[in-house]
């Protein structure tokens, strides 16, 4: 006997569709999250790199902002964790949160190099 979708139980709004049989159900964000390593430093090209990859991922529209940002936390830590923690408390979305980051976290310098070539809008 077989199940059909309604029997496999609710599906999570924000996380897309089910891949996989009912036993095995993996929402498709959380694998696609799973994908990006977790930044190990604070280091400006470190976080352009997750910002970049981020962004890929948002881009599907499969989720709202707080939804998205919930699931990058474990991504990051230290002053980028409590910049994203900032961003959830005040209800900013994440095109705010981004480009708050970018500025926040970009030496002057770096960013007039690397910046504009990824983000023309941050120039």
């Amino acid at each position: 006997m077989s199940l059909d979708a309604t029997q496999c139980g609710p599906q999570d709004p924000f996380l897309g569709s089910h891949v996989g049989g009912c036993g095995n159900v993996v929402p498709v964000v959380v694998e696609l999250l799973r994908h990006i390593p977790a930044v190990s430093s604070e280091e400006p090209e470190a976080i352009l790199i997750l910002i970049t990859k981020l962004d890929e991922i948002y881009a599907f529209g499969l989720f709202d902002d707080r939804a998205f940002l919930v699931r990058i936390l474990p991504l990051v830590f230290g002053a980028v964790l409590q910049f994203f923690g900032e961003c959830l408390r005040s209800g900013r979305s994440w095109e705010q949160c981004r480009r708050e980051l970018l500025k926040e976290f970009f030496p002057i310098s770096l960013g007039k190099r690397a910046i504009p070539a990824v983000y023309p809008e941050m120039s």
